[in-house]
């Protein structure tokens, strides 16, 4: 697919991989925030695992639809469909600019596949200063608390 739709009234995103080329003066609706749960002792391998949400931002390079036939040995009785996301992440840092800290990254980090669901918004970016070093790429995040995910453990 190059285009998927969040429900409820929510962004258009559009996958990178897909899409032509862009003009200097059109939108780039292909990087989004995506929210994954991270564990935090994931360095610690004895420690029982304890989750946190997280925020990430990246290019969304394609939107894969897999169909999974019914496997008796996963417990799965009938057919089920994964929509998900491969996406291209943005190494992001705080920064603070003016009133608030804003992302900023310099270069992309690692691919990875994530569950469309994860996927939260498109956000804008504003390119670095010519001339600056280091070029620091600045992201645009207007959702607010809109589109948020909210974690809750089980108990």
């Amino acid at each position: 697919w190059a285009t998927v739709r969040r429900l409820g009234g929510g962004d258009d995103m559009k996958a990178a991989a897909l899409m032509s080329s862009l003009a200097d003066d059109r939108r780039d609706a292909t990087f989004i925030r995506y929210d994954l749960l991270v564990d935090i002792n994931a360095r610690f391998p004895r420690r029982k695992p304890q989750f946190h949400p997280q925020m990430f931002f990246g290019q969304l390079e394609n939107i894969l639809v897999v169909h999974l036939p019914p496997i008796p040995e996963l417990e799965l009785e009938e057919e089920q469909v994964l929509l998900l996301a491969h996406i291209h992440r943005c190494e992001t840092t705080l920064r603070k600019l003016h009133t608030r800290e804003v992302p900023v990254y310099t270069k992309m980090g690692r691919h990875e596949v994530v569950d469309m669901s994860a996927v939260q918004c498109v956000v804008g970016r504003i390119p670095p200063v010519p001339g600056a070093r280091p070029q620091r790429w600045a992201i645009l995040d207007r959702s607010g608390t809109l589109q948020r995910s909210y974690y809750v453990p089980d108990e």
